[in-house]
């Protein structure tokens, strides 16, 4: 009820609550009642519960975010589907969350997802979204810019997650996110030099429409690059 305690709670608990998700296997699903989360559509502090107590019928999964930022990560193009379904997504800015999160995997029943995952929103995808994906007449603009781009990128693709902005980065399902290579990379640990991010690109943006009618050439090569660029910023 005192929200001013209740936060500062969370502010002084939340990471050993979260450090004992990672290391306690026995008293997990107790503290899994306990750990509490920043969210995209509440100001308050949430709980796993009170996610899935608001899960849209038909939704199957608990989405999260990760990064440092947790304004830079509300307003992240990788949000923009989930906001247009008003579909909830949990905000996790704290360095810990890449590493509790990933080993907990489910909570009752619901399996808990990266937005930054290439496949996160498979199961949101209305058949527009889909048919999107399925335009024939992308193919050929998808072709010469993973060709500027090269080995920049593992993939370029059409995305069914963007509404508004032109591109964003994902990572491979296999692969780990951006953030969690950045804490390798701080923990001295080699082995994620080689991995590239897939670009996604937005088929009803302008600036794609525009790229498909233009030649290949310097301008074509650096608005390319300017996507890419734009997107991992």
């Amino acid at each position: 009820k005192d929200k001013k305690k209740y936060t500062e709670f969370i502010d002084k608990f939340g990471i050993p609550i979260k450090e004992g998700l990672y290391q306690d296997q026995d008293h997990r699903e107790d503290l899994l009642e306990l750990v509490r989360f920043k969210s995209t559509t509440e100001t308050n502090y949430v709980s796993l519960a009170e996610y899935a107590g608001r899960m849209k019928p038909d939704q199957k999964s608990i989405f999260y975010i990760t990064g440092d930022n947790e304004d830079n990560l509300k307003n992240s193009p990788l949000l923009e589907m989930y906001k247009e379904k008003d579909i909830e997504v949990l905000i996790m800015d704290q360095d810990i969350d890449e590493f509790v999160i990933p080993t907990v995997n489910k909570y009752k029943g619901h399996e808990l997802k990266s937005v930054s995952y290439s496949d996160a929103a498979d199961d949101l995808q209305s058949d527009s979204d889909k048919d999107k994906k399925k335009e024939s007449d992308i193919k050929p603009l998808i072709k010469k810019i993973t060709k500027v781009l090269g080995d920049q990128v593992k993939e370029v693709k059409v995305s069914s997650r963007l509404k508004d902005s032109p591109s964003c980065v994902v990572a491979d399902s296999n692969d780990p996110t951006a953030k969690m290579q950045e804490l390798m990379k701080a923990m001295g640990q080699p082995g994620n030099q080689d991995i590239k991010p897939i670009l996604e690109i937005n088929p009803s943006h302008t600036i794609i429409k525009k790229m498909k009618r233009m030649k290949k050439g310097k301008g074509f090569d650096d608005i390319s690059q300017l996507l890419f660029d734009q997107a991992m910023l």
